[in-house]
């Protein structure tokens, strides 16, 4: 057991040694890869599955376009959302604004090849919502795909730096 006394002694700066280099990016280098990351494709399918995978990676929907997205949209097809991207941010003074957003690209990543996205994801495009084990479990299935794919960009955005 740690004592009061030991954690209030302690001196995180000598416990944790973080050595930083900062070295300036030019606007164009970051521009750059903040398109190149933005593009990153892969199959998010179990990996038992990839033997099937056709390697052709769609933009995969997070939000069902044909029960969810469709319902929200405006008489053009659009729904409001905000785009978090560098040319967004700088367009918008470092600030997160909603903007209109096609439904065929909102709420998308390119995390599924189209065979898989097509075999895991039916369920939810192709049936009505009833909320059975399988139609919750791909939500789920895709909400943690999306988070992975994120959190890899993010990933991704610490080495650049």
């Amino acid at each position: 057991m740690i004592s009061a006394g030991a954690i209030q002694g302690l001196n995180i700066k000598n416990a944790i040694s973080i050595e930083t280099v900062e070295t300036p990016v030019s606007k164009a280098e970051a521009l750059k890869f903040s398109k190149s990351n933005s593009q990153r494709k892969g199959c998010y399918a179990p990996a038992s599955m990839h033997k099937d995978c056709d390697k052709r990676i769609v933009q995969a929907h997070t939000l069902s376009k044909s029960s969810s997205l469709k319902a929200i949209a405006d008489p053009s097809n659009h729904v409001m959302g905000v785009v978090m991207n560098l040319p967004s941010l700088m367009r918008n003074n470092g600030r997160c604004v909603p903007e209109k957003i096609g439904i065929n690209q909102a709420s998308t990543f390119t995390g599924f090849c189209a065979v898989h996205d097509r075999i895991l994801f039916s369920c939810l495009e192709n049936e009505k919502f009833t909320g059975t084990d399988e139609q919750c479990f791909a939500l789920m299935f895709r909400s943690l795909s999306k988070e992975i794919y994120a959190k890899e960009g993010r990933c991704a955005v610490f080495r650049f730096c």
